[in-house]
């Protein structure tokens, strides 16, 4: 099985360009094939954006979680 990560890619890359409203900010991301949600930002994820409390600052690491929308 082949993920966004195999060293060896046999499938064509799509990359698309998404977009989306987060606490009341207009965001676009990259996907590409073989990312998880490609074509959306999951319901998980979104719940997540909006109801996160992020101080002035800080860093936030999102890694291995799809598009990076975290």
């Amino acid at each position: 099985m082949e993920h966004y990560y195999s060293e060896q890619q046999k499938s064509l890359l799509k990359i698309k360009k998404i977009k989306q409203r987060i606490k009341n900010i207009e965001f676009e991301f990259y996907t590409s094939s073989g990312v998880f949600s490609r074509e959306r930002i999951d319901k998980g994820t979104l719940i997540l954006a909006e109801n996160m409390t992020v101080e002035k600052n800080s860093d936030v690491l999102d890694i291995g979680c799809g598009i990076g929308v975290i």
